[in-house]
């Protein structure tokens, strides 16, 4: 029973950092100032360490 539980969490917290790349990367490209744009690739960074299992 705790393995149904815990393949739940890891497929939920896969998908949020999936949905937050994704979204940061849209982000990143549509915008247009550049103090936004830094922003989001300050915040994209550990996202991608956490997508790439570095972090």
């Amino acid at each position: 029973m705790p393995s149904i539980f815990y393949t739940v969490l890891f497929w939920i917290y896969w998908s949020i950092a999936g949905l937050m790349g994704v979204t940061l990367f849209a982000v990143l490209f549509k915008e247009k100032d550049r103090g936004v744009q830094a922003t989001v690739a300050m915040l994209l960074v550990p996202v991608i360490l956490r997508i790439l299992m570095i972090k």
